[in-house]
């Protein structure tokens, strides 16, 4: 061995091996820029994920191929729980574990305190939700939205009455209308979008519309009114996002602030050593950011949303990195104190797998689309076998 060494010297430059001791002096720069390309595997699925961006994730092909990844992304979660987190808190505890305690009740307690904790967030997330659907189904609720067939009604009568001795358009008799439901979802005042004349000329006094002199086309005005209120109340419909979505982010944000311990300690050792583990870890995220990209879009994310929330949880990971870089005189008491990180997400993670995520595709009722979901999960599964013994 010594003799290869000394081979080895002679066909080496010797500024090469002092340009490797340098690289060793700054553990802070390099921890830096691999958490940072380990975030940026994030994106990675935004290139390769087989969808196009214009294709509706409620139904036809893009539906078929989503619930595919989504399958592919339970296995994977699965796979990364049973195979790599659990057996890592499982190792670490069975080292620090003193005679007569229990290391699996440990990381079990753990584990389903995460559970727990998720299953919290959702409960209040879904309480609000529901408090939102309330309010906008009361009869004086801030979106409820008129019927566009009731407002071209009027504007049919408003057409056909113009001229008439009673008055113009809907204004009749007194110069008042009873339209106290319209009235509250149309906002007539302080219009900027044209038709001015049309909308200043209309007030309100004691929930009624009172049309302001003749020759008014309020039946127009009612009628824009309110195809800008139902395209408004359908635009925040279409952006609410799920809570699997958030879940699957915070869950992602705590594993990443770990990988960054992991990516920190290594270049501490020395820069090969992190090398190693850099590329270990990377090639580990890969299949894992394919299922949490399409968790995210199964959430309403739109693709470029998520790929920006998925860079947005890469600095739990930096942070991790400058945390074990800076208090490395403290190594082992931080691995004592972050030590239930890794059962914690598992618990998360088994939470989004088997709660938020397979409940919908075990709606599915063809057998062939049923057997693709499986052999996807099964591939996820198999994926991260893979990964946990060649890069583990």
């Amino acid at each position: 061995m010594e003799n290869s060494g000394v081979v080895m010297a002679g066909y080496v430059p010797e500024y090469f091996f002092a340009f490797l001791e340098e690289l060793d002096e700054h553990p802070w720069l390099f921890s830096a820029l691999a958490s940072i390309l380990v975030g940026l595997s994030g994106i990675l699925p935004l290139l390769i994920i087989p969808i196009d961006k214009t294709a509706s994730f409620k139904d036809g092909a893009g539906a078929a191929t989503l619930r595919i990844l989504l399958s592919f992304a339970v296995g994977g979660l699965l796979g990364d729980v049973f195979l790599h987190l659990l057996p890592e808190a499982w190792q670490h505890d069975l080292a620090n574990t003193k005679e007569g305690e229990h290391v699996s009740m440990k990381c079990g307690l753990w584990c389903l305190f995460g559970m727990l904790v998720f299953i919290i967030v959702e409960k209040l997330f879904a309480a609000a939700e529901a408090e939102d659907e309330e309010d906008e189904a009361k009869p004086n609720g801030p979106i409820k939205q008129i019927e566009i067939e009731e407002i071209e009604k009027l504007l049919i009568a408003e057409r056909k009455s113009r001229g008439k001795a009673n008055g113009e358009g809907i204004c009749v008799g007194n110069g008042t209308v009873s339209a106290q439901q319209l009235y509250s979802t149309c906002v007539f005042n302080n219009n900027t979008k044209g038709e001015v004349a049309c909308c200043s000329a209309v007030s309100n006094s004691n929930g009624v519309v009172k049309c302001k002199g003749s020759n008014r086309w309020m039946g127009r005005c009612l009628l824009r009114e309110a195809r800008e209120k139902a395209l408004q109340v359908s635009k925040e419909k279409s952006e609410k996002k799920d809570v699997a979505g958030y879940l699957n982010l915070m869950a992602n944000s705590i594993d990443n602030f770990t990988h960054g311990l992991a990516v920190g300690g290594s270049f501490l050792v020395g820069f090969r050593v992190g090398l190693l583990t850099t590329f270990a870890i990377l090639v580990h995220e890969i299949p894992h950011e394919v299922g949490d990209f399409a968790i995210l879009l199964k959430s309403g994310f739109s693709r470029w949303e998520a790929a920006k929330a998925q860079l947005a949880t890469a600095s739990a990971g930096l942070i991790g990195a400058m945390t074990a870089v800076m208090f490395s005189g403290a190594r082992n008491a931080i691995e004592a104190k972050t030590s239930w990180i890794a059962p914690f997400t598992a618990g998360g993670f088994l939470h989004i797998a088997l709660v938020t995520v397979l409940p919908d595709l075990l709606r599915e009722d063809d057998k062939w689309e049923s057997a693709k979901h499986l052999a996807a999960l099964l591939a996820g599964i198999s994926v991260m076998a893979f990964m946990t013994v060649y890069f583990g």
